[in-house]
């Protein structure tokens, strides 16, 4: 859930997980993934340098909407001892975007992969991988009953700190630029193709950026103009939830 339900009672995502007859979730199954999560904590600090950790969370205040959840994670960074950078970050779920049914991203497996040629840096990277396939997957709960996640952590890698975090934020859905999935509707049901032809017709390098938290999404579409100026759009769409 973005929030806890204790702070804001008026809003019921879904049951409770006490009230879901299902084997998904144990006191056993939470004592053995706290495990896991010690483990690998102290794996990081231990076999990372330059570690920290960011948290990013949507600005809801600038949407000026007052049904938008607050909502944020936690990334985790370091560097090897030969210098590759390595993230960890967990699945978002897409309330806003859908553009996947479930958290199986078509290129997980190149995005997780390890492209890295350095001994140590692929080493560590095998064994933070060991942990997280432990992790068994999470189910977390939309807005309805029947809109189900996979809450899973993802491990990249990387010569740069940036791109670590790409592919990072890209397994776990926060981030996407591929124009495939970047659909907008304006107001009245009217599509985004004019805009989109203007742009073609006006700027070149034309590049795509969407951001998902939770029931916020961000989106932004620019390019150059032919007197070397960037210009672009900003979208943001929410989750009207209506129960």
């Amino acid at each position: 859930m973005p929030t806890d339900p204790k702070e804001y009672p008026g809003y019921k995502y879904a049951s409770s997980r006490r009230e879901r007859k299902d084997d998904s979730w144990s006191p056993y199954l939470q004592s053995e993934q706290n495990q896991y999560y010690n483990a690998l904590a102290y794996f990081l600090k231990s076999s990372l340098q330059n570690l920290r950790a960011y948290s990013l969370r949507s600005i809801n205040d600038s949407l000026n909407v007052s049904s938008a959840q607050q909502f944020k994670i936690f990334i985790i960074v370091g560097q090897t001892s030969d210098l590759e950078w390595i993230c960890l970050a967990p699945t978002v779920p897409d309330q806003v975007w859908n553009r996947y049914s479930n958290s199986f991203h078509p290129e997980l497996a190149s995005l997780t992969a390890c492209q890295s040629t350095k001994p140590v840096a692929r080493d560590i990277h095998e064994k933070i991988s060991k942990v997280l396939v432990k992790l068994k997957p999470i189910k977390c709960y939309g807005y309805y009953d029947y809109v189900v996640y996979n809450h899973q952590i993802f491990c990249t890698i990387s010569s740069e700190e940036a791109i670590a975090i790409e592919l990072a934020l890209k397994a776990g859905k926060m981030f996407d630029d591929d124009p495939y999935y970047f659909k907008v509707k304006y107001d009245g049901g009217s599509s985004e193709k004019p805009v989109t032809q203007f742009m073609r017709n006006n700027f070149q390098q034309i590049q795509r950026y969407m951001f998902c938290f939770w029931d916020v999404g961000y989106g932004y579409k620019f390019g150059l103009t032919e007197h070397g100026d960037w210009v672009g759009l900003k979208y943001w769409i929410y989750m009207d939830y209506n129960p």
